[in-house]
């Protein structure tokens, strides 16, 4: 993506596409540490309205290489992921599991698969929590951790799961859960 603005990484803790990145992934993360005390259809409709934001907003995000041979470990552990996910797919109960193929581009080379939108919101977690907390150790270190943490996984990882989790939201929203 071209629209990204250069930032060095010692600046990165004032520039306002991370900040405002950096606010939707905190209300991402409460949302989903919420999905208890919310009814299926106000919880996907929280989602729906903040997926697409924080897709807008990644896509602005600086793009840098860490200047770190090694980056630390991931803060949310497996166990934790696996707590967040069970629980999330015991709230979309039978609306848990849809259907699609991978890659959009070439379908014919792709069998539809059954995905799961607990995995895609849980994933997606993850990858946002774990910027939030390297950034909550307030050093420049760790400012660059977390934007290359949420850039980079946006790339390759919960990117590919909003997109995929945004378009089974809407069916459910519009299509299916209005009618129950």
């Amino acid at each position: 993506m071209n629209n990204q603005e250069y930032v060095l990484p010692s600046a990165l803790h004032d520039s306002p596409p991370v900040l405002e990145f950096r606010g939707l992934a905190f209300k991402y993360c409460a949302l989903i540490e919420s999905h208890r005390e919310l009814t299926r259809l106000k919880f996907l409709k929280m989602c729906l309205d903040l997926l697409p934001d924080l897709y807008k907003k990644a896509l602005v995000l600086p793009r840098f290489e860490p200047t770190r041979e090694s980056l630390p470990e991931r803060s949310i552990k497996h166990d934790e992921w696996a707590d967040l996910f069970g629980s999330i797919r015991e709230r979309l109960g039978k609306y848990d599991s849809y259907r699609e193929v991978f890659d959009p581009i070439f379908p014919e080379q792709d069998d539809p698969t059954q995905s799961s939108l607990a995995d895609d919101l849980a994933d997606i977690y993850r990858d946002l929590k774990n910027g939030l907390i390297y950034w909550d150790m307030v050093s420049p270190t760790r400012y660059e951790d977390a934007v290359w943490e949420w850039s980079f996984n946006f790339a390759c990882h919960w990117g590919q799961h909003l997109t995929s989790a945004l378009r089974a939201i809407h069916f459910l929203v519009f299509d299916h859960l209005g009618k129950e």
